[in-house]
């Protein structure tokens, strides 16, 4: 059974009504499909008590181990905010209860380290 062409489709084929999803994007290093959302760095960050009792920080796709220099809030009620590393480079944790060490959460990194 054939239906009768409409207005509204005739001369159009399927391909002309689908656009590309996600939206192309014309230059930058990610082809021709980009996702903003991947420019945003928040890698897995394990985060553990060395013997001295300072927080090691660990990223292991970067097999980065550092130790946390300071922690812009460091008590009971509230833990987290900026991470100052031993190689200069920064992390956001967003500020939550002190946890129960180790633990794996998601940080934001600030910089790159490198001046």
């Amino acid at each position: 059974m054939r239906f009768p062409p409409t207005p509204f489709f005739e001369g159009v084929g399927i391909f002309d009504l689908i656009e590309p999803f996600p939206p192309f994007e014309k230059g930058g290093s990610g082809g021709i499909y980009q996702n903003p959302q991947r420019r945003t760095q928040m890698p897995s960050v394990m985060l553990k008590k060395n013997p001295e009792g300072k927080l090691v920080f660990y990223v292991p796709k970067k097999d980065l181990e550092e130790v946390a220099e300071s922690v812009e809030f460091d008590t009971a009620e509230k833990w987290g905010g900026e991470v100052l590393l031993a190689d200069g480079s920064k992390y956001f944790f967003e500020p939550i209860a002190m946890p129960d060490f180790p633990i794996t959460l998601r940080a934001k990194r600030l910089d790159s380290g490198e001046d």
